[in-house]
């Protein structure tokens, strides 16, 4: 994809438990490159941050197709529940096999190890050792960098590394 091109990006996030910057900055980094941006999660019914604020997703975790996004990421400390759904894992791996760039923040990580996209790669998950001991189990290289980029993916360890990981993503997007 040249910088010409816009991108379809895809942030998916749990119904609750991340922070409003998981979000809202990478979003509005790509929105003003002109690229579009969509939420998804477990459901459309609303997803709420932290501190309360509301988030309306546009699709359900079932009704996401791989082939219409060039951009994934996962994000939000509340992924766990995320990491252990069908849906998401099937759709992550779909996505990492049609070769589109993809991005796990603070517990996103997790639902990436959880659907092989990790295995031989270096990343980084939330500073928390049942969260490191995870990625490591999927053999992800585990590595305590804020934001680490292997390829086509991107992993940031916490809400405020959200600045550094969207100029990964947006580096490799070109």
């Amino acid at each position: 994809m040249n910088g010409a091109d816009v991108a379809k990006a895809l942030i998916i996030l749990n119904q609750r438990g991340f922070h409003e910057d998981e979000v809202n900055v990478p979003k509005k980094a790509m929105e003003r490159l002109g690229h579009s941006v969509k939420l998804a999660s477990i459901t459309r019914n609303s997803a709420f941050s932290r501190n309360g604020t509301e988030f309306r997703p546009d699709f359900a975790l079932y009704e996401l197709d791989a082939a219409y996004f060039d951009v994934v990421l996962v994000v939000g400390e509340g992924t766990r529940e995320l990491a252990s759904k069908k849906e998401a894992i099937l759709f992550v791996r779909n996505a990492a096999l049609r070769g589109k760039i993809i991005g796990g923040l603070t517990g996103g990580p997790l639902v990436l190890a959880a659907a092989g996209v990790l295995g031989g790669k270096r990343a980084t998950v939330l500073p928390d050792k049942d969260c490191i001991r995870e990625l490591c189990q999927c053999n992800a290289r585990y590595s305590a960098e804020h934001v680490v980029s292997d390829g086509n993916v991107v992993t940031a360890d916490d809400p405020e590394s959200s600045e550094e990981f969207i100029r990964e993503i947006i580096k490799i997007l070109g």
